[in-house]
């Protein structure tokens, strides 16, 4: 989330959105998607290099980043006098989607006896690889 200041021109607006950008992706991220809420009002007033702000530009950014980097993107950002806010939140991550089924056969008679026996990791990793 970036909170930017609100006096700022269309051009240094998109100049530090860029700017963010640059940061994701120059450590090695990428961005999934990035949203423009708008001008909002703060739920409090922010005093930042002298002014007084009480609404701010508001992006959402979302992107996939190893953890151990997200120091190189924090720094930059606080020091911005563009930047009013900002906050790297970790997402939960979304469940895995189903594997695919395994085609359905009528199975012979060996088929039979290794479908009586229980599942085990090995026979799991077998099926996995047959595919």
């Amino acid at each position: 989330m970036l909170v930017l200041n609100p006096a700022l021109s269309q051009e240094d607006n998109a100049e530090a959105r860029e700017q963010v950008r640059e940061l994701i992706t120059s450590n090695g991220g990428e961005i999934t998607t990035e949203d423009e809420w708008g001008t909002r009002r703060l739920a409090y007033s922010i005093k930042k290099a002298g002014q007084t702000y009480l609404e701010g530009i508001y992006y959402l950014f979302r992107f996939n980043l190893e953890p151990a980097t997200v120091g190189e993107i924090d720094r930059p950002l606080r020091l911005s006098e563009r930047v009013l806010r900002h906050m790297v939140v970790k997402s939960s991550v979304p469940k895995e989607a189903p594997t695919a089924a395994v085609e359905t056969k009528e199975p012979d008679a060996n088929e039979a006896e290794e479908a009586q026996e229980p599942e085990t990791a090995e026979t799991v990793e077998a099926v996995e690889t047959k595919e």
